[in-house]
């Protein structure tokens, strides 16, 4: 009975030094892989540092250039959903932000007011298989074009299956 009892002790702690024998191994990989993630998020800060201080001295000789001239510098989109989803908010505002990129860099005098928003009120964006419908609810045009949209979840996007003609 001893000898049993022995036994079962013996596996029950080999079990648990595997146990933390494994948990800290996969601690350890974890661990660098966060330092490494770190590492590139602090070369991507660093370069885009330096992107920022160099579009600014850029733009300060232009203006020298050309005289002062108001351009759209920098989008701002803010869509709002019926159901919160970071996901899905992010990914609209990226495809928004694709559709006007056209309009960044261009003369404020230049821009119609009212075509800005035409270009994505009503619009269709298929975001991961959904489709989205967009609305237009403010938006203000200066050297920042600040834009406000509802988003509306229209419905899950089907792809056709391929037809076969024998």
């Amino acid at each position: 009975m001893r000898v049993i009892f022995f036994r079962y002790v013996q596996i029950i702690a080999m079990l648990v030094l595997g146990a933390i024998i494994g948990a800290s191994l996969m601690n350890f990989q974890t661990g660098k892989r966060i330092d490494e993630l770190h590492h590139v998020k602090d070369e991507l800060t660093n370069e885009l540092h330096d992107k920022n201080i160099r579009l600014q001295e850029l733009e300060k000789s232009l203006e020298k250039v050309e005289g002062i001239k108001y351009t759209v510098k920098s989008l701002s989109i803010h869509v709002t959903l019926e159901k919160d989803d970071e996901f899905v908010q992010l990914e609209l505002e990226k495809k928004i932000k694709e559709l006007l990129l056209e309009i960044v860099g261009r003369e404020l005098d230049d821009l119609d007011p009212l075509t800005i928003p035409a270009i994505v009120n009503k619009r269709k964006v298929l975001v991961e298989d959904d489709e989205y419908s967009l609305d237009v609810v403010n938006t203000l045009i200066s050297e920042e074009v600040v834009m406000y949209l509802k988003a509306k979840r229209l419905a899950t996007a089907t792809i056709a299956s391929p037809i076969n003609i024998n």
